[in-house]
């Protein structure tokens, strides 16, 4: 009876260390992915799932596409071929169209398209 109660220990010890080391190094990346900074043009928008409104902006920076999360005011005000720029260590987006900056809450999650 022992050795089984070791076991379970042992393996929920075991879970909540995977458990945290996830949430650790998630939270890490999201703060990383605040300090970098990116220049591009909007060229695209997508949705990962079937039948539903663009939920990402496809941007071309340089040579590599990002894929960021729009905000709940971005898709009434952006177009394609849009400038954006995401300052470096801020938390915001700015969208300019025809000389106009309009900025928007970051939300940092974009990945590169590999």
């Amino acid at each position: 009876m022992r050795k089984i109660i070791k076991i379970a220990l042992f393996f929920v010890a075991f879970v909540a260390f995977v458990w945290l080391l996830n949430f650790l190094s998630n939270d890490r990346a999201i703060k990383q992915e605040i300090k970098q900074e990116f220049k591009g043009l909007i060229v695209g928008d997508t949705t990962f799932r079937r039948r539903s409104q663009p939920t990402h902006l496809i941007i071309k920076e340089k040579e590599e596409y990002l894929y960021i999360t729009g905000t709940e005011n971005l898709d009434k005000f952006y177009k394609i071929g849009d400038s954006i720029v995401k300052p470096a260590n801020q938390n915001k987006l700015i969208i300019i169209r025809d000389g106009v900056k309009e900025e928007f809450i970051y939300r940092p999650n974009w990945k590169p398209n590999k």
